[in-house]
């Protein structure tokens, strides 16, 4: 049988319980953030708790096409209250 050797089962079980700790590290830590879009796209990911006041929808589907093609450079937002720039 395959768990003849001792060393076999414990490989198994470690192997296991570290990928079950480290799919419920990824899974728990998604809801921590929402993700600012253009055009269908995820460009910056921002603190759930965030509100976006305003998006220059003007621009938005050429900063989609942009980052699409690998060439959006720089994304510049602000954080109102927290004075620090994103």
């Amino acid at each position: 049988m395959i768990f003849e050797n001792n060393g076999v089962l414990w490989a198994v079980v470690i192997l296991s319980a570290v990928l079950g700790v480290f799919l419920l590290f990824t899974l728990f830590q998604q809801d921590q953030y929402q993700w600012i879009t253009a055009n269908g796209y995820k460009i910056q990911s921002i603190p759930k708790d965030a509100t976006i006041v305003f998006v220059n929808n003007s621009v938005e589907k050429r900063v989609g096409e942009l980052y699409k093609a690998g060439r959006l450079i720089a994304f510049v937002g602000q954080s109102i209250g927290a004075g620090i720039d994103t």
